[in-house]
């Protein structure tokens, strides 16, 4: 079975568009969308416009979801350039499709656990202010702050990257393993 050369250009073809789908969406005060190109904007711009909801301004009291965004974003970014070691450096191939899974799979993971982590936090604070519009969502916080902080479908074209980068890894090990039991059974 040949297609394995195939898996690599699909997990590249997961990866480019979600630099720009959201991977985050917030609507308070307007919609907002975030994915990892926003994240790295926020990072380096110098120049940040009054009228824009910035994703690390809002996080940043919050450590947790905070340091994980930061660091998915890393993640990913690291991923693409890899992705396309893998696909030039057929040598090494091996341990960079390795290394995409990973990071892909990494960067998804944390990506899902800060924005959940931003969640709670934001239904604890909520919560702990007297409820939000003047006490009418009091016991709910957690059911508005999932309404109000909607995750996107970016991390989700990552994970699958990853899982496909790992599935192109561990294809030639299942195969020479199998190579190995059949020619073992015929001596």
């Amino acid at each position: 079975m040949e297609f394995k050369f195939v898996i690599l250009p699909v997990v590249v073809g997961l990866l480019i568009p979600s630099i720009a789908v959201p991977w985050t969406i917030i609507n308070l005060f307007g919609y907002h969308s975030f994915s990892p190109f926003n994240v790295l904007d926020e990072i380096l711009g110098q120049t940040k416009s009054k009228q824009q909801m910035y994703l690390v301004d809002l996080t940043n009291p919050f450590k947790d979801a905070y340091t994980g965004i930061i660091i998915s974003t890393i993640l990913f970014i690291i991923s693409i350039p890899t992705v396309i070691a893998a696909i030039v450096r057929r040598k090494n191939r091996p341990i960079f499709t390795l290394v995409v899974g990973i990071l892909c799979i990494s960067s998804g993971l944390i990506w899902l656990y800060s924005i959940d982590s931003f969640r709670s936090n934001f239904a604890k604070i909520a919560a702990s202010t007297g409820g939000l519009i003047a006490g009418e969502w009091k016991g709910a916080e957690s059911v508005i702050a999932n309404r109000i902080i909607i995750l996107g479908m970016g991390q989700y074209f990552v994970i699958s990257a990853g899982i496909l980068s790992m599935i192109a890894w561990g294809i030639p090990k299942i195969q020479s393993l199998d190579k190995l039991k059949s020619g073992a059974l015929f001596k």
